[in-house]
């Protein structure tokens, strides 16, 4: 196992995680995604493993595994909630793809997110896929992404 592991950011907004290893605080900033560009870095496991137990970040998919990690596989299998980090960890790309193809499979996936931040990072792909004519979403899936932002944040 690798003694570092790496995380990027590929929600909107910056991403702040202060820790103290036991001698001293560390502070580690993620920028947020921005056209495009998703900041990753690497991370003593450590700080990794204490993220994982410790606090929702990882589950919540404010940072997440990147695909260049050695070990992703491996990192992957020691999640206590691997369904849940994968539900809320999509990429821009991933959105993209679920909003544009099939509505049925748009909505069960959907609907497995619980991450508060996951559905506005989703909400606000949704909003630039509307914002170009050529690439809108139908109204029937901007109504259920609408629906479902507002019905999940309602439950919260």
């Amino acid at each position: 196992m690798n003694e570092t592991v790496r995380l990027k950011r590929e929600h909107y907004g910056d991403f702040i995680v202060n820790y103290h290893n036991g001698l001293k605080n560390l502070r580690y900033v993620w920028r947020g995604a921005e056209k495009g560009k998703v900041m990753s870095q690497e991370v003593p496991y450590e700080l990794y493993d204490w993220l994982l137990y410790n606090t929702t970040t990882i589950r919540d998919g404010e940072l997440q595994i990147a695909e260049t990690e050695p070990n992703l596989e491996e990192i992957k299998n020691q999640i206590p909630e691997v369904e849940e980090y994968e539900a809320n960890s999509h990429s821009k790309e991933e959105v993209i793809k679920l909003l544009k193809g099939n509505i049925n499979k748009m909505k069960s996936e959907l609907n497995k997110v619980v991450s508060q931040s996951e559905k506005r990072f989703i909400k606000a792909v949704a909003d630039e896929l509307n914002e170009n004519e050529d690439d809108g979403l139908t109204k029937g899936k901007n109504d259920f992404i609408n629906e479902w932002v507002r019905l999940k944040s309602d439950e919260e």
